[in-house]
């Protein structure tokens, strides 16, 4: 649905962020790196998982190297926009935070009734609302960061566990999203937990068909218009995939208590470098 009806490119994306996951279990730290950015030259928001791969390759004292190669590639395109129009491209592409009231907590917080959380936008919106997004994202990438750290030694096919934690972590306390970003945890969840896949891939497919027919108005689809009368139709169905992000998130932490009955949310301790065989 994603690539096929919405013509969004972020099956690419998630193809190239599997392909830089992969290659941290083969120990080819080049071939991650070049994968890496090319995930971040289809779509910005791979930025946010930049931790997980750094740390990673950093414990294993290749980290200069990864950094090396991925911000080469990175700035030889974004180099002519941030001469020719910085301000433009910090705050519409680095700054971009989604809609208020699609998704997750501030759809709540906009269930409330309260004025000031009413508007469903990216652009105009109040005070509290800004408030909150951007407490949000410096949750989410204070939350991702600790991960990225405590996860780094764990053994070189962990990655994918850690990537479907970030995931899971963006997903739950994201301040918005857009249907397409669904696709993006696709493969590394696949990889981690069949049972968290199957559950994503349901109800994430059953939000995307309910909304593109209720803008298409039936089905089959031939033309999607996201029109303001149809936005609370569509718009409480995002809590199904939400929830089961919540649920999966939930699980992961379970999973790791199991493993380690001395876990601590906020701790910088991590185990030594895995052996690997």
């Amino acid at each position: 649905m994603v690539s096929g009806y919405h013509g969004n490119f972020d099956s690419v994306m998630a193809m190239f962020l599997f392909l830089a996951a992969y290659h941290c279990t083969t120990g080819r730290v080049e071939c991650s790196a070049l994968f890496f950015a090319f995930a971040i030259h289809v779509k910005v928001a791979p930025i946010i998982l930049s931790p997980i791969f750094f740390f990673f390759w950093l414990a294993r004292k290749q980290g200069l190297r990864f950094f090396l190669i991925t911000t080469s590639l990175v700035l030889a395109v974004w180099l002519v926009p941030l001469i020719q129009y910085p301000k433009l491209f910090l705050n519409n592409v680095l700054g971009y935070s989604s809609y208020w009231g699609t998704w997750g907590v501030t759809y709540w917080l906009r269930s409330t009734g309260f004025r000031p959380f009413h508007l469903v936008s990216f652009y105009g919106l109040s005070a509290p609302q800004q408030h909150i997004m951007t407490g949000l994202n410096i949750f989410v990438g204070a939350a991702i960061l600790l991960v990225a750290w405590r996860r780094a030694t764990a053994r070189r096919t962990g990655i994918f566990a850690t990537l479907s934690a970030a995931w899971a972590i963006f997903f739950v306390f994201a301040p918005g999203i857009l249907l397409h970003y669904l696709a993006w945890p696709s493969c590394c969840i696949l990889l981690y937990s069949r049972r968290l896949y199957v559950l994503l891939l349901a109800t994430g497919s059953a939000f995307l068909f309910t909304c593109y027919t209720v803008i298409n108005g039936s089905f089959p689809w031939d033309r999607g218009l996201f029109r303001v009368e149809v936005l609370e139709i569509w718009l409480p169905w995002s809590n199904v995939p939400w929830l089961a992000f919540v649920a999966a998130l939930v699980a992961m932490t379970v999973v790791a208590r199991r493993a380690d009955p001395k876990f601590r949310f906020l701790s910088l301790a991590r185990p030594p470098l895995a052996e690997e065989t």
